[in-house]
């Protein structure tokens, strides 16, 4: 696996690498059907099955299930090489209904509340034989297509992350990306670019503080900012800044105690080993895990002596620590790698989705379900991924499905509904047409469409917004060919696509600059977008 994430995990999940963490990913080497012994609940560091309460004259139901005991919601055939879950940040700075927050940390950071490894837990990413990689989108059934969605991203490419899928709609304006239909329109819009925040257990107050900030020092206690859930923390201590200063909404870096009271915190800044701090400031756990992960439904990945393992929201450690990690992430900057630096990659274990948790255990995969009882023996399939709405990835044969998980789990004797509800559609963001604003009141006959960024992408077909016209071409004040025209836009030049008429097809609005801005209508076939 790349290190394919480097530019979208904050601090709070990361910091600086123990050398023991920085292994390869472990081989994935089991096989559908194959005839390998599962480990019992028990050996896996799963709770034993054997207290669980009969029915009325019925046994327990037998587990873990077996592959062939097991229903298809979709046949596997799928042929992608790797399908994961988008891994995503605790804190968004995005202001809006895709933070999915209630309250405001620091004026400007929402919390994710739902799962926590992404705010967009119906999408995932898949990658194809020749080694690119496409969206999924779960709801549906399909990927992405010819949308690329690679993870190396350039000025012309969306890129993913927890804030959703960014196809930045001013540079998208100006022609420098395109905007994609749904589902894989603009689902997120950032004009401040990606925050950071990080929760810190403050050894001289006693109680959990969050940090944010790059040209600043903000702090605030945990239990002012309205947090859902726990979070993993480092500690540090405020012990010898400014009392008035210490719990500053903001510490300028401007500020005659800034240097100060970040050297305060520098000082004590300790990264390794984590604890998690609850939504009242105070340790829900001791700092005893090597990597610590986000809560997600209730339950946290953690790692200790190396190993993967999950704790409830009250700290209680719900499975044994013998997991591997196979999810990459990456880890904190080290200046040690390669000439100038670089960000190792490391590898956590899944969150717990769909109230299930795939896990690792010596090179082969089994599926546990929240309470720790291993739901899916180990060795039943090739591979399998997280869960989305009770429907769970697997491969079988070299090629993925997905199987019936509420089914799956009525088999075997435990509640089909699923704790957290599947996350609904994303809302459609109306396109704010601000060129087209900027041309009120010329007279012109206006453009009805697009009204939504799905609109929009919808009708650019995947292109950028900005196009040339191939030859001289008439502009005119309504999408008629029959009227005078209102100017002539020279060949070649420059023109910025702004909408069209739904029930007059072949005309485009444009606006064109060149002393001045002038919007009107071209014929579509006039426009060159190559």
């Amino acid at each position: 696996m790349k290190n394919r994430m480097a530019r979208m995990i904050l601090p709070v999940l990361l910091a600086a690498a123990l050398p023991a963490c920085s292994a390869p990913r472990p081989q994935r080497t089991g096989a559908a059907g194959q005839a390998v012994p599962s480990p019992t609940p028990a050996a896996s560091g799963a709770p034993s099955d054997a207290g669980r309460e009969e029915t009325a004259g019925a046994a327990a139901p037998a587990l873990p299930l077996t592959a062939d005991r097991l229903t298809w919601a979709l046949e596997p055939d799928c042929p992608y090489q790797e399908v994961e879950p988008l891994r995503g940040n605790s804190f968004s700075d995005l202001e809006g209904p895709y933070s999915d927050g209630t309250e405001l940390v620091n004026g400007c950071f929402y919390e994710m509340s739902f799962p926590g490894y992404s705010n967009l837990p119906q999408y995932y990413r898949v990658q194809l034989a020749d080694g690119s990689w496409r969206l999924y989108y779960m709801p549906d059934h399909i990927d992405s297509g010819s949308i690329p969605m690679d993870p190396e991203e350039t000025a012309l490419n969306p890129r993913y992350d927890a804030t959703g899928i960014l196809n930045y709609a001013e540079a998208a304006a100006k022609g420098i990306c395109p905007v994609y239909p749904a589902p894989w329109h603009l689902f997120a819009w950032t004009e401040r670019g990606s925050g950071s925040t990080a929760v810190y257990y403050d050894t001289h107050t006693g109680q959990g503080v969050l940090e944010g900030g790059f040209y600043s020092l903000n702090l605030q206690p945990v239990a002012q900012a309205g947090l859902h859930k726990p979070y993993p923390a480092g500690r540090l201590s405020t012990e010898g800044m400014d009392q008035d200063a210490r719990y500053a909404v903001e510490i300028s870096i401007d500020d005659a105690d800034f240097q100060h009271n970040r050297d305060a915190i520098d000082a004590t800044r300790q990264e390794y080993p984590k604890a998690y701090v609850g939504t009242d400031g105070q340790l829900i756990t001791d700092f005893v895990y090597d990597r610590a992960e986000d809560f997600s439904e209730g339950i946290a990945a953690c790692m200790r002596d190396g190993k993967w393992g999950y704790i409830d929201a009250q700290g209680n450690e719900i499975t044994g620590f013998v997991y591997d990690g196979v999810w990459a992430y990456s880890g904190p900057f080290d200046e040690t790698l390669g000439e100038y630096g670089g960000y190792p990659t490391e590898y956590a274990a899944y969150p717990c989705t769909s109230d299930t948790m795939v896990v690792w255990q010596d090179g082969q995969v089994g599926l546990l379900y929240r309470d720790g009882t291993l739901l899916i023996g180990f060795g039943q399939f090739e591979d399998m991924a997280p869960a989305y709405n009770n429907e769970l990835w697997a491969r079988q044969d070299g090629k993925w499905g997905l199987i019936d998980l509420a089914a799956a789990k009525e088999q075997a004797g435990l509640d089909p509904e699923l704790t957290v509800p599947a996350k609904g559609a994303v809302p459609d963001p109306p396109y704010e047409n601000y060129a087209l604003q900027q041309l009120e009141g010329n007279g012109d006959a206006k453009p009805d469409y697009p009204a939504t960024r799905s609109q929009l992408g919808e009708m650019l077909q995947g292109r950028a917004a900005a196009a040339a016209v191939g030859a001289d071409t008439p502009l005119y004040a309504s999408p008629d060919a029959g009227t005078q025209p209102k100017a002539v836009v020279p060949a070649g030049q420059s023109v910025q696509v702004l909408g069209m008429q739904q029930f007059v097809p072949g005309w485009m609005y444009i606006s064109w600059y060149d002393t001045e801005l002038t919007g009107g209508w071209v014929p579509a076939d006039s426009l060159n977008w190559n």
